[in-house]
């Protein structure tokens, strides 16, 4: 196969760049390289891969948010393209633009790793309206569940210091500090939501911007975690290395709750990839949903068991709500799993890691 030419890549220069290709390195591309190391890199270039799941993942916890891996010269360019889709979203990094998968063009593969610098251009412009995207009845309801599913991890463990991760602009860190009477450490990858939130209020907690992959706090500081729908705004191997950061930080045993959408009714799946991105601005119809059982394929460690709660949508008026309370009650009991939210518990290694086999069950 002829080699593509390397003067068709996508112009630097780049600060950091893993050169592993036989080609000589296009006059402009890089500021520095090297030939060998550890990430962050603005850019690997390499002449094949092996195609293993594995090897994806390793280079794109490898690249920086928006870094660019290269392929020069694979031997089946389209089969290692698949190979990389799940870990790779295809596309020039331009503000805005929709994701197109990992191409394969000619012999050469260029695939982005979706991450804070691509991502967060909407988050940012969001922050200062993003308290009107939900209206406030509906959020103290949500939060109500919530609330409930963080006490039943915590198991009357102690809860002083606990930690927030993606919090926006600060509204649920700050409900959960005052109701649990616990320091929340509240981080987000978006400097402008959190900017936000240190306006709104710091009443019980401490903000800061930080990359989820990358948090800076030491091992086992934590009594508790938690992420509210945030997880699906990641991609796949990033999701994985959020979760797997929290249970570093966290204290042996301690719990991390990880709420989430439930796509797996298909109804509610067709409404968040399809309606909710064009009536909310909060999702733009990219997002990578895992139903429950996916996450318990994805979670990077045992997931103890998963609580299901609510069915009331995010468009009930406030006067209709009190009305479907014991109505979203008994369809909970009666069929949990089809609910629009979900609650996965896992823990820190340690001596209150949770027993094995642990049901899922409807949140009572």
């Amino acid at each position: 196969m002829k080699r593509p030419d390397v003067a068709a890549l996508p112009k630097g220069p780049f600060a950091r760049v893993l050169w592993q290709s036989s080609a000589h390195i296009p006059a402009g591309f890089a500021e520095s390289w090297r030939g060998d190391g550890d990430g962050p890199f603005d850019a690997i270039v390499v002449d094949d891969l092996d195609g293993h799941p594995a090897t994806a993942k390793a280079l794109q916890r490898q690249l920086a948010p928006g870094g660019l891996l290269a392929v020069l010269a694979p031997r089946r360019p389209r089969s290692l393209a698949r190979h990389l889709r799940p870990f790779f979203e295809g596309g020039a990094p331009r503000p805005g633009e929709r994701f197109r998968p990992v191409r394969a063009e000619g012999g050469a593969i260029l695939a982005y790793r979706r991450g804070p610098a691509l991502a967060l251009g909407h988050f940012d412009e969001l922050a200062q309206d993003y308290v009107a995207e939900l209206p406030a009845h509906l959020v103290r309801h949500y939060l109500d569940r919530k609330l409930a599913a963080l006490r039943s991890a915590l198991q009357g463990r102690p809860a002083r210091l606990g930690l927030d991760l993606g919090c926006g602009i600060g509204e649920y860190a700050r409900a959960v500090a005052g109701s649990m009477g616990a320091r929340i450490v509240a981080v987000d990858a978006s400097q402008a939501a959190v900017a936000v939130a240190r306006r709104r209020g710091r009443d019980g907690v401490d903000f800061a911007a930080c990359d989820a992959q990358r948090l800076p706090f030491a091992d086992a500081t934590f009594d508790f975690a938690y992420t509210i729908n945030m997880v699906h705004h990641l991609k796949r191997g990033e999701q994985e290395a959020a979760l797997a950061e929290a249970l570093r930080v966290l204290k042996p045993g301690a719990p991390l709750v990880v709420f989430e959408i439930n796509v797996l009714n298909p109804l509610f799946r067709l409404y968040m990839r399809h309606v909710f991105p064009r009536t909310r601005r909060i999702d733009r119809g990219d997002e990578e949903f895992l139903t429950p059982r996916a996450f318990r394929r994805m979670a990077p460690a045992r997931v103890e068991g998963i609580a299901y709660s609510t069915f009331v949508p995010d468009f009930t008026p406030r006067w209709l709500l009190p009305v479907l309370r014991p109505v979203e009650r008994g369809l909970e009991r009666v069929a949990g799993p089809l609910g629009i939210h979900y609650a996965a518990v896992l823990r820190g290694a340690g001596p209150g890691e949770a027993r094995e086999g642990a049901d899922e069950r409807s949140v009572a």
